[in-house]
């Protein structure tokens, strides 16, 4: 009973602190994306509203205010913001890799990236912002709808339908060839792109010791089986940071911030 009680609350006390992570990525992101606080507007000259906010990766230099930013060790940007509300649009990757997770006590990827996903819609929604969902036609406001549209998420390509930000949820381990074409499309029907990364515990450390049967979930089902993870762990690290820093650049290259 002592050891099933110990096991319930080391599970409890995962969950928190995964929804801790989630909810603070949500807040990060929205505050970007409505330039500060939720929305709360300064006042600035004319019809815009600004604020400092820091650089983030994959924006341009051009939009570093030097002044502000060499009071400090950070690099800041003065954002405007026009009063009109802009357009939000939202996709999910649904690759059959992202319904996954490493451990029982943690949420599969894709269920991550719909919880982020509404999350940002419902603080967009709040202040008055425009958002929809690729592939939905309307604005969802009941959360039924809303559920409804999340499930539905990554059944359409990810295209701009207007201009506007196209929110991208997605584990980002496609080839980087991939991500040029889709960024490339989104960009040439107006769009702007910026991605959120998902990724599960086991991907960014790979704590794993001895013999290990991974299956894959992609179409052909391959198993393969390790006898020591520990001894491919260096070479799995390597590639893995090595692919994120090609994405990054790509990112940076094409202007497209990653979360």
């Amino acid at each position: 009973m002592q050891f099933r009680e110990k096991t319930s609350a080391k599970i409890a006390a995962s969950l928190e602190e995964e929804s801790l992570k989630i909810f603070a990525k949500i807040n990060e992101i929205a505050n970007y994306l409505s330039f500060g606080n939720f929305g709360k507007r300064k006042k600035g000259d004319g019809d815009d509203f600004w604020q400092f906010r820091q650089l983030n990766i994959g924006e341009s230099a051009n939009k570093i205010d030097w002044r502000r930013s060499a009071k400090t060790n950070q690099i800041f940007v003065k954002e405007k913001e026009a009063q009109n509300p802009k357009r939000f649009q939202f996709w999910i990757d649904a690759r059959p890799a992202l319904h996954w997770s490493s451990s029982p006590m943690l949420e599969h990827k894709f269920i991550c990236a719909q919880v982020l996903a509404i999350g940002i819609y419902l603080a967009l929604r709040k202040i008055g912002q425009n958002p929809s969902f690729i592939g939905h036609l309307g604005n969802p406001s009941s959360i039924d709808e809303i559920l409804g549209c999340a499930n539905n998420l990554g059944k359409m390509p990810p295209v701009a339908n207007k201009a506007g930000e196209v929110i991208l949820a997605s584990d980002g381990l496609e080839e980087i060839d991939i991500w040029h074409a889709r960024i490339a499309n989104i960009k040439s029907r107006g769009g702007q792109p910026l991605l959120v990364i998902i990724q599960d515990p086991i991907e960014l450390n790979f704590d794993l010791s001895g013999r290990v049967l991974f299956n894959s979930i992609e179409q052909f089902q391959e198993k393969v089986q390790i006898e020591d993870c520990q001894s491919i762990r260096k070479s799995y690290l390597e590639r893995y940071n090595r692919h994120f820093d090609a994405l990054r650049v790509l990112a940076s290259e094409m202007e497209v911030p990653i979360f």
